[in-house]
């Protein structure tokens, strides 16, 4: 039908999608296109893909819950890597930045790239001077 049509377009431009910013380094190697369908169009696809893998059909109620849980998840996954793959790689280290926000460079590689370290620094230092302007020298009040 035009409906089972569309939502493998659907799932097939998802996972291009996926395929693409992966290759541009986001990491979202744990998410499934079919988490950014619709509610509508995931239980849906779910019956298409369990019958032609001839697999048995999970409950309605048993989908819903599923596609609450992880497809949220995956949207703010989505959300932060664009940023990671598309806004950070722009961040430059500067030679305006204090020496101490080289702290980051201590943390191992394979953790933070090279733009996030410069950007943990960068709010590290920035943290550190409006604490001091607000409380002193003395560290801020616990919350409670």
């Amino acid at each position: 039908t035009n409906a089972q049509e569309r939502v493998k377009l659907l799932h097939w431009q998802l996972n291009t999608m996926l395929t693409f910013l992966r290759v541009q380094g986001a990491k979202l190697t744990h998410v499934k296109a079919e988490w950014y369908l619709s509610l509508s169009d995931f239980l849906l696809w779910s019956h298409l893909s369990n019958f032609e893998a001839g697999l048995p059909t999970e409950p309605e109620e048993v989908l819903v819950v599923k596609h609450e849980k992880y497809s949220s998840q995956a949207w703010v996954d989505l959300v932060l890597q664009l940023a990671k793959v598309f806004v950070l790689v722009k961040v430059k280290p500067s030679k305006s930045l204090p020496a101490n926000t080289d702290s980051y460079k201590s943390l191992a590689r394979s953790v933070y790239s090279r733009e996030e370290r410069t950007l943990l620094g960068w709010l590290s230092h920035h943290y550190e001077t409006q604490r001091t302007v607000i409380w002193g020298r003395t560290r801020p009040p616990l919350a409670g």
